[in-house]
């Protein structure tokens, strides 16, 4: 086990940011990002197994949120119980909705991408 003292600690930050600091800087073009995007889109696109679970755990928060917003507007009386209840579930079908949106693109739309990429 090895123990260092505040000194060294100082003395390995200090190494480790003149080492970052030698770093040549790269500038973000828009081609280079737009390049990293598509990349990162078609590594997605690879992921079926990911963007089915994606998509199906998103339908199933959306549901589950407007199940509360039916539960609150049928079992309880207007009150601010309610609107608190069907607040939250409007955030989760929100929120779920944007899960399955997503996955669905992913499972969809970046798979259509990937059969159409060229390969030299």
């Amino acid at each position: 086990m090895v123990f260092y003292s505040l000194a060294d600690s100082r003395e390995l930050l200090a190494f480790a940011m003149l080492q970052a600091l030698a770093q040549p800087v790269r500038r973000m073009t828009i081609s280079n990002c737009f390049n990293r995007m598509r990349q990162w889109l078609l590594r997605r696109a690879q992921k079926e197994r990911e963007n089915l679970r994606l998509f199906v755990i998103g339908a199933a928060i959306f549901f589950a949120g407007l199940g509360l917003i039916v539960l609150a507007q049928k079992w309880f009386l207007p009150s601010l119980q309610q609107e608190l209840l069907s607040l939250l579930g409007l955030v989760l079908a929100v929120g779920g909705g944007v899960c399955a949106t997503l996955g669905y693109i992913a499972l969809s739309v970046l798979r259509i991408l990937t059969l159409g990429r060229r390969d030299d």
